[in-house]
């Protein structure tokens, strides 16, 4: 609604504008309202301010100085708080090693919501956690902290990000790079024996087309994730951190390598080679449950699908 009243507003002043007799003052009316909506943003939970998030989540912890946990008083037990605040230091620092980073200049503030269904009417999302490196943030629910991990490495690779949001350009190399600090995907089996599995399955040809932002979405989301994730582990086991460093924000794989995409992607198959094994029926199962599907933007609309399965029973009913 606010979206609406502002191109309202926008349309109806440049309209009176361009008449070459006096400007009428009916436009202030959607102008008025814009404004008097972007003042009460908060309460009419358009948006959330910072101060209403630290309003619920008003304890505080600092594994380290350049650190702020905020959580919900009584969501966390001290056995909970000790964890996070370990789990946290170990984070910081491996993160670090991995890409051969500076401390953080800057305050990173974790948001650690007690459930997501606080978290969905604080910011509006439920299941999905969220980085914001150019403000040095990660609102995360508490049953989903197993991510924590991936979502402070965003955070801390804003140093070799690009303005605006200290990112990289390739979606592929932004998640890619934050699905490598945890090589150990499932519990189960690495993030390279996904990545493996997905080749001998032939559910995906390699990882040059998930480096750019189409292809990573034109994907299921876990096949480009474990895929971009595995390439960028190799790219750093092999090569180190620098040039991975230069390609996150330059996106030049020769000038950062000597080499092109194409090769890179050549090596990183062949490294995935020893762990192409005999399944057996049970393993196929597991890995085509995960891939074997195609994006969600190739997915037919939820709604229409609901209207359409509406439309036939009204019609099937009619006919008896």
């Amino acid at each position: 609604i606010e979206n609406i009243v502002w191109v309202t507003f926008a349309l109806s002043l440049a309209y009176e504008m361009r008449l070459p007799r006096r400007p009428k003052i009916w436009y202030i009316i959607p102008g008025v309202i814009a404004l008097t909506l972007f003042g009460f943003h908060d309460e009419l939970h358009i948006t959330t301010s910072h101060n209403a998030v630290s309003y619920h989540l008003n304890k505080i912890i600092q594994p380290v100085p350049s650190c702020s946990i905020y959580y919900s008083p009584g969501s966390l037990t001290q056995d909970e708080v000790d964890k996070i605040e370990g789990d946290v230091r170990w984070y910081l620092h491996d993160i670090q090693r991995r890409f051969s980073l500076q401390p953080p200049s800057e305050q990173i503030r974790i948001y650690i919501y007690p459930s997501s269904d606080v978290m969905f009417s604080l910011i509006g999302t439920r299941t999905a956690s969220i980085s914001k490196p150019w403000l040095g943030e990660v609102h995360i629910a508490k049953e989903n902290i197993g991510s924590l991990k991936h979502e402070l490495t965003h955070v801390l690779l804003r140093e070799k990000g690009v303005f605006p949001f200290y990112v990289s350009w390739s979606t592929g190399l932004t998640e890619g790079a934050a699905m490598s600090v945890e090589p150990e995907y499932d519990g189960i089996y690495t993030l390279d024996e996904h990545a493996a599995r997905i080749l001998q399955l032939h559910y995906a040809k390699g990882v040059n087309e998930v480096m750019s932002f189409s292809g990573f979405a034109a994907n299921a989301s876990q096949k480009s994730y474990v895929l971009a994730g595995s390439f960028s582990r190799y790219l750093q086991s092999t090569y180190g951190s620098a040039p991975f460093d230069r390609v996150y924000a330059s996106l030049d794989w020769q000038a950062a390598y000597g080499k092109s995409l194409d090769s890179l992607e050549a090596e990183w198959k062949r490294w995935l080679v020893p762990f192409m094994t005999a399944m057996d029926a049970a393993d196929s199962e597991h890995f085509r449950y995960y891939y074997d599907r195609a994006s969600i933007i190739f997915n037919p609309c939820l709604r229409r699908i609901g209207k359409l399965n509406r439309e036939a029973a009204k019609a099937y009913s009619d006919s008896q």
